[in-house]
């Protein structure tokens, strides 16, 4: 099943998440009154995460049943999904360092600011284990990418329960289960993180569930469960002690609104008038890695000269955003797209019958689409 408006949905959630920070180093200090109004809706864009960790949940289910019927290996299936993760950091790791190490003179910085200056720090970063063996990100925003690591391990362990003629039922027990551990598991250890944002994303797979058994006449009752096990989750998310009461609940309601929206998923994907959410959503994986870099060097360093309590801040924060879209569109073709074909072309002689597949990669494109997502 191919949910084209995802693409325009990982746009939105990809703005979200550059506006929240492109007032970053400002929410707590005076700003123009010209910005005030933007950056005080901006300040809920961190939830454009938890839009990301639903979608990740649909195309990832999506996948792991593509797996099954093809009968790929849990080791098959989570090696294609570090490729993609992986290859992609790390080049935007590099381009952090690099900016950070040239922006040292003009913005002041120590050494331990802009690169990691211990063997911890470089293991930690290169592998995103900072959840369970500690260390600061160096890329801020990678704490995100350290948790999907975390959800594509699991649903490589569900992939072992999966059944060809099935593949959804066991996986979609199995994440059921670990919702209800993550809400009965307390404490606040960073290695806890990811158990706790699964319900965030086991919505997505929610969504699969709704999407691949909706038509099927022998089982109408799964469909309605995939949404009452939404609203368990919003409802759950609310009541649990552990986690993030609002991002559950922003969560179970945007998996709502997908399964609402599924009808026109077309018409809304083709509209010209989303066309531009649809053109961030392509970038996404690339904006989502290359902003924080761009504004945080250039913000800080513009300040200087543009305060932000002056009308004149006007100026610099359109044009680091600005900058960030049009850095991260560069770094979208330079290195995430000739990234994508050569993983495509390695799943495609490990695995023939994924080839043949529509949904080959985690955004539910074609092989041959134009259109590389996260």
């Amino acid at each position: 099943m191919r949910y084209e408006s995802l693409t325009l949905w990982r746009g939105v959630a990809a703005l979200a998440v550059l506006l929240f920070h492109g007032f970053g180093a400002t929410f707590h200090q005076p700003i123009t009154g010209l910005l005030e109004p933007v950056r005080a809706s901006s300040s809920w864009g961190w939830l454009g995460v938890e839009l990301f960790f639903v979608i990740s949940g649909f195309c990832i289910f999506s996948r792991l049943a593509i797996s099954a019927r093809a009968r790929e290996s849990a080791g098959g299936f989570f090696w294609d999904r570090a490729l993609r993760v992986f290859p992609l950091y790390w080049a935007a790791l590099a381009a952090s360092i690099v900016v950070g190490l040239a922006a040292m003179p003009l913005n002041r910085t120590p050494l331990s600011n802009n690169v990691p200056t211990t063997l911890h720090q470089w293991i930690a970063d290169i592998f995103l284990l900072q959840p369970w063996i500690g260390g600061g990100y160096s890329l801020f925003v990678a704490w995100s990418l350290a948790y999907e690591i975390s959800f594509y391990a699991v649903c490589a362990l569900l992939l072992l329960t999966a059944r060809p003629e099935r593949p959804w039922q066991l996986p979609v027990i199995g994440g059921g289960v670990l919702v209800i551990v993550a809400w009965l598991t307390p404490g606040s250890h960073p290695a806890i993180g990811p158990l706790h944002a699964w319900p965030m994303f086991f919505c997505g797979g929610l969504v699969f569930l709704f999407a691949e058994t909706r038509k099927n006449q022998s089982a109408k009752f799964l469909p309605a469960l995939a949404i009452v096990g939404i609203l368990v989750i919003g409802a759950g998310s609310a009541l649990t002690p552990y986690g993030s009461k609002v991002a559950g609940i922003v969560s179970a309601g945007f998996a709502l609104l997908l399964v609402v929206l599924m009808p026109w998923d077309t018409r809304i994907a083709s509209a010209r008038l989303l066309a531009p959410l649809m053109g961030a959503g392509i970038i996404s994986y690339s904006l989502y890695l290359v902003h924080g870099p761009v504004i945080s060097r250039f913000n800080n360093l513009g300040m200087r000269w543009f305060p932000p309590e002056t009308d004149s801040y006007v100026i610099l924060w359109v044009s680091v955003i600005t900058m960030s879209i049009a850095a991260s569109w560069i770094f979208h073709h330079l290195a995430e797209r000739p990234l994508e074909v050569w993983r495509r072309k390695l799943v495609a002689r490990r695995v023939p019958a994924l080839s043949r597949s529509q949904d080959i990669d985690m955004a539910g494109n074609s092989p041959n689409s134009n259109q590389i997502t996260q």
